[in-house]
């Protein structure tokens, strides 16, 4: 169940990330749009590898059992 919580909050941070690169797309004027949407895409991507291996992993574990 924890997983799955995870797997959300990845996809809420990279739409955060979409919005910030799209609100410094619309205002080109604050470089810090660009920058922490940039941040928010890597994190969530990152995050949302890590947690649906794992969950995946915790999967096949249990059916092993």
């Amino acid at each position: 169940m924890k997983h799955k919580w995870f797997i959300a909050s990845n996809i809420f941070s990279i739409l955060a990330g979409f919005f910030f690169l799209l609100s410094y797309f619309i205002d080109n004027t604050n470089v810090l749009y660009c920058i922490s949407g940039i941040l928010f895409l890597i994190g969530g991507t990152l995050g949302l590898h890590i947690s649906i291996k794992a969950l995946k992993t915790t999967k096949s574990n249990s059916n092993k059992s």
